[in-house]
């Protein structure tokens, strides 16, 4: 755990240190296109020519004002000093109204500078933070060595000897299971040699040569062993059948005995009553059974055939000689009515033949309708169109004459036309009304004349620059300007005697004073610029720790769609949230779904309510419907961070999904309270 962690911290200076090297680079690239660009006089270069021409000035307060000898003023005298003074005076001006003209430019040079010695001290604050992990992992380094110090042999990383231990341990474990089956093995083998010695002996009992078995092995023992048992058991199983059929025979003998007993007597008494019956019948003591049988069942087959005769005649064959008679005269008048070409036909033919003619005419008649109604249909439908066509051949007619063309092609290409035509009017319209908005009462063609030559993103860069402090600069520098024409207008009625010394003295205080103004904007402006990039560098530095633990809550929220959130930069230098996929993709907010983006800004959120809780007392934090836009995975994982969050404070969460609550309660289990709230208004 500890080299993991140190390597998660090398790997996230790394990073820094890459990053902030490719900020410098991006600053040093800057400046060197800002120096060549602008011509910007930088303060040593103004300072030394400062420097120059104030060393002249004293020699000529000393030689001309204070009248002291050129001897004692110095060695190194110019022969004309004036001479050499004014190119002096003239390249300090000049050198200082380029730095003025290009303060902006000088404020933004110094704070690229500042900004490149600011992230050289940052890289090399990670260069002894590297420095320092690197005593670390020699300490753990040594630290992991002296726990296998015991060890016979050098030990390899912690994960590779992690999985060695386990393997270790895996392999002990079968040592014992090996040693534990020998064990068991030679038990097995005692017994074996027990059990065969036994069922030798048992099998020498039952009369089986032991000699032929004493070299073969314990199965074919076994097997002549079960073989033996079969036969044995076989032979058991034949005994005892055959006992019990025995027993079983014997009684049925018995039960034999005493039917025979009670047959014997019922013949004799069914033999009395035989004898009495036939003599009632008129027949034969002699006669066979049999036949005195026969001619009785004849009699009673008679008797119920004629009684069935009877019924017949009287109550049935009347009856449908009637009906028939009665059906036959109805089919013949229903033919003759419907179809006399059936006349004389069976009447059940004729039935069968004229219900099948009434189906298919109810048939035709169905289909008949059907095909009315579908005709009335297309009538209309015909009927419809037509009038359609005509009004469509009107308005075409009407198109094809109003845009003077002959086809429908053409037609089709003057409607595009015309469309494209409204379109850029109505863009042309807006544009018009936005230059008049916004062009301070200039015409557009004026505008146009006013811009050809500008450099849009000049422009924007000198009005972000000159917003906050341009009315004061313009007071201040009317009052100078005034100061330097007057004393130039002096400077050039004076001749070259003292008066033009003094005159001169005069210029060179109001130079003073301009050099003090200027200095004091170009401080005030570079003071602005630092001050702004200390702002920017602060919220870096704050909010590192803040965007670092929201980047983890929205991976765990999206579950590890996106790795970490980080701050980018557009080309204007402007700050804007990034979100980092594993693959190393950067996708803006804009570019993130609706549901992204509010798993996004809840990461956020609960990230921020952490921060406020480490310094501040706890508040309630409330949650109305937050997983909207969650499906149950992401919401899942949400309710996870608020049961996190609900650690260091409570948390209320209001939804009117009944399937966010089950999904809760799975998160959550039991360390939940679910309040349903009923009735109206609640």
């Amino acid at each position: 755990d500890k080299v993991r962690d140190w390597e998660r911290r090398v790997g996230e200076t790394d990073r820094d240190r890459e990053k902030l090297e490719q900020e410098q680079e991006r600053d040093r690239a800057d400046l060197q296109r800002a120096r060549r660009d602008t011509r910007a006089v930088m303060a040593e270069e103004l300072q030394e020519a400062r420097r120059r021409r104030d060393s002249l000035w004293e020699l000529v307060k000393r030689v001309h004002i204070e009248g002291i000898a050129r001897s004692e003023a110095g060695d190194e005298i110019p022969e004309d000093l004036v001479a050499a003074f004014e190119p002096a005076v003239r390249e300090a001006d000049e050198l200082a109204d380029r730095r003025f003209e290009n303060v902006d430019a000088a404020a933004t040079l110094a704070a690229l500078s500042r900004s490149i010695d600011g992230r050289q001290l940052s890289l090399d604050q990670l260069k002894e933070r590297s420095e320092t992990l690197s005593g670390e992992r020699e300490g753990l380094d040594a630290e992991w060595r002296s726990l296998w110090g015991d060890a016979a042999f050098e030990p390899l990383g912690p994960d590779e000897m992690l999985e060695w231990l386990g393997g270790r341990d895996e392999l002990l474990e079968a040592v014992e299971r090996c040693a534990e089956a020998e064990g068991a093995l030679q038990l097995d083998r005692k017994s074996e040699s027990d059990a065969r010695e036994s069922l030798l002996t048992e099998l020498a009992d039952l009369g089986v040569d032991r000699s032929e078995l004493e070299k073969d092995a314990l199965p074919v023992v076994l097997e002549r062993a079960d073989g033996m048992r079969t036969e044995l058991q076989a032979g058991t199983e034949a005994k005892a059948r055959l006992e019990e059929e025995l027993r079983e025979a014997a009684s049925e003998v018995d039960r034999k005995r005493r039917e025979l007993a009670r047959a014997k007597q019922a013949w004799e008494q069914w033999q009395e009553n035989w004898s009495e019956a036939l003599n009632d019948l008129g027949f034969s003591p002699s006669t066979n059974p049999d036949a005195v049988s026969a001619r009785i069942d004849l009699i009673d087959q008679m008797r119920e055939k004629a009684a069935k005769i009877e019924e017949l005649r009287v109550r049935r064959v009347d009856k449908i000689d009637r009906d028939i008679a009665e059906f036959e005269a109805l089919v013949e008048r229903v033919v003759g009515n419907l179809a006399p070409d059936l006349v004389g036909e069976d009447a059940e033919n004729a039935v069968l033949e004229i219900k099948s003619r009434l189906e298919e005419a109810e048939r035709i008649r169905d289909r008949q309708a059907g095909k009315k109604e579908e005709i009335e249909k297309i009538e209309e439908g015909i009927r419809s169109h037509g009038h359609d066509l005509q009004e469509a051949r009107k308005s075409v007619e009407h198109l094809l004459e109003s845009a003077g063309v002959s086809g429908k092609d053409e037609l089709d290409d003057a409607i595009g036309k015309s469309d494209d035509l409204r379109r850029l009017r109505s863009e042309l319209n807006e544009t018009l009304r936005t230059l008049e908005q916004e062009g301070d009462g200039l015409s557009a063609g004026d505008l146009e004349v006013e811009c050809a030559d500008a450099d849009i993103d000049r422009i924007a860069a000198q009005e972000e620059t000159n917003s906050g402090e341009l009315k004061e600069l313009q007071d201040r520098l009317t009052t100078v300007a005034e100061a330097r024409a007057q004393a130039r207008e002096a400077f050039d009625a004076i001749g070259g005697d003292d008066a033009a010394a003094s005159a001169e003295a005069a210029r060179q205080e109001a130079l003073a004073e301009i050099r003090d103004i200027s200095e004091r904007y170009v401080r005030l402006r570079t003071s602005a610029t630092l001050l702004r990039w200390a702002i920017d560098r602060y919220r870096r530095e704050r909010q590192t720790p803040l965007l670092k633990r929201a980047g983890e809550l929205f991976s765990t929220i999206t579950g590890n769609s996106f790795s970490e959130l980080r701050v980018d930069y557009d080309q204007k230098e402007q700050a804007h949230l990034t979100g980092l996929r594993p693959d190393g993709q950067v996708v803006e907010v804009p570019g993130m779904s609706s549901g992204t983006a509010d798993q996004l800004y809840l990461a956020l959120r609960v990230a921020s309510v952490e921060d406020y809780l480490n310094r501040a007392g706890a508040l309630p934090f409330v949650a109305d419907d937050l997983f909207v836009n969650f499906d149950d995975g992401r919401a899942a994982a949400g309710f996870d961070i608020l049961g996190t969050l609900a650690g260091k404070t409570q948390v209320l969460f209001f939804t009117h999904h009944a399937h966010l609550v089950e999904i809760a309660r799975k998160t959550l289990g039991d360390s939940i309270s679910v309040v349903e709230l009923d009735g109206e208004g609640e």
